[in-house]
């Protein structure tokens, strides 16, 4: 490192959400503005113009160092998976050269990462899980712990079941996301002429941190029910997941068809939640808070899991309606959740004054919940403890 700042990259995939962004936006700046450390953002993989990198680079090639620009912001080549580019090609890139800490907030590329061999990985490497990733992608986590020096979580209930599979607990921190409002509320009229949607529908959001693609799979089919007796109805799939394609799919196949809406990362999510009527969150592992939080400040009214991670959060008819598995229906787990998800999508849109009052009482109770501004000092202290810079210091 010598006499230098140490410098850390922050690995991203050009299918980042906004939301994940304006995170490492705003980590990179406010490392950018202390003299600790030096930060470069490194995008792998081509940027469309519906990206949310596309729309937001002239914000992030400022971020991280006013002074200099055009120098921090790097593009390298995502083929099918990092593990394709050599170890010795990853060091020698302008791009990753000298860094002495990676930070990886993709789970395209953290799937890459742990392809690599453990004595392969060039200096520490750190990540960041906004939700549960999996069970598959977990348990490569786990018997590839010691490749990676910590696992930032976003809440307490995601660190808790990485511990309870086996991942180290000295190795797993909580640092809440920052919930940044960076546009004044829209209106209901406004948000939807900018997507181009009737006024008219029936239109659910759906959570684009879900990772698991089950989980859309069955707002499809809850929607598909629905809309058997509201021809209004639609679902909007935000991000730019490679597993959306297969809800396309599906949704070509239901009846009535074509009910799905995918406007990748064109707009900021405060565009999506004001044109939305409901936001739908049938994720059953530990779950990103930022969409309730969003929610909230849209006085969205929210449908969601019936599970431990929601219920720290969440009431059953008094700020949410909560829904689970049919005990009584035949089927899977999973085919048992379609018909509650269903009752409980249509009993929004059929009681208003219930979803008035779900999404006022949610806004009451999750911004009274919600205290900002801690994200840098603790990303900081965390780079300190890393790089043995307070040695002293406890992730």
């Amino acid at each position: 490192m010598g006499n230098s700042p140490p410098k850390i990259a922050f690995l991203l995939d050009a299918n980042i959400s906004t939301d994940l962004l304006v995170q490492i936006e705003t980590l990179a700046r406010g490392i950018g503005n202390s003299s600790q450390f030096r930060a470069r953002l490194v995008v792998f993989g081509s940027v469309d113009s519906d990206s949310a990198v596309f729309r937001r680079q002239e914000s992030l090639r400022s971020c991280p160092d006013a002074s200099s620009p055009q120098t921090q912001l790097f593009h390298l080549p995502l083929r099918q998976s990092i593990r394709l580019l050599d170890a010795l090609s990853l060091a020698r890139s302008q791009a990753l050269a000298d860094c002495d800490l990676w930070h990886c907030f993709s789970l395209s590329l953290l799937d890459s990462l742990l392809g690599l061999p453990a004595n392969r990985l060039l200096c520490p490497c750190c990540l960041t899980l906004s939700s549960w990733p999996g069970d598959r992608l977990v348990r490569r986590l786990v018997r590839r712990s010691s490749s990676f020096a910590a696992i930032v979580c976003f809440t307490d209930d995601l660190r808790d079941a990485l511990i309870a599979a086996g991942f180290p607990a000295q190795r797993c921190t909580v640092i809440s996301p920052e919930l940044f409002l960076e546009q004044q509320s829209l209106e209901k009229s406004a948000a939807r002429r900018l997507l181009d949607l009737p006024s008219d529908l029936d239109l659910i959001l759906a959570d684009s941190h879900m990772s698991l693609c089950s989980h859309q799979q069955q707002i499809s089919w809850a929607m598909a029910v629905v809309g058997q007796f509201r021809h209004r109805a639609r679902v909007m799939f935000p991000g730019r997941d490679p597993l959306l394609s297969r809800i396309r799919h599906l949704d070509a196949t239901l009846t009535p068809p074509f009910l799905g809406i995918y406007p990748a990362e064109k707009y900021e999510p405060e565009v999506l939640y004001a044109a939305a009527d409901l936001l739908v969150l049938p994720a059953t592992g530990p779950i990103s808070p930022l969409p309730l939080f969003r929610a909230a400040r849209a006085r969205l009214p929210v449908v969601a899991s019936d599970s431990p991670s929601f219920r720290r959060y969440l009431a059953h008819e008094r700020n949410a309606l909560l829904f689970s598995p049919s005990t009584y229906s035949v089927g899977s787990r999973s085919s048992r959740r379609i018909r509650p998800l269903a009752v409980a999508i249509a009993r929004i849109f059929e009681d208003r004054d219930l979803a008035n009052r779900l999404g006022g009482r949610l806004a009451q109770d999750i911004n009274s919940s919600f205290l900002p501004g801690g994200s840098l000092p603790a990303h900081l202290a965390l780079y300190q403890n890393i790089l043995g810079l307070c040695p002293l210091a406890k992730i």
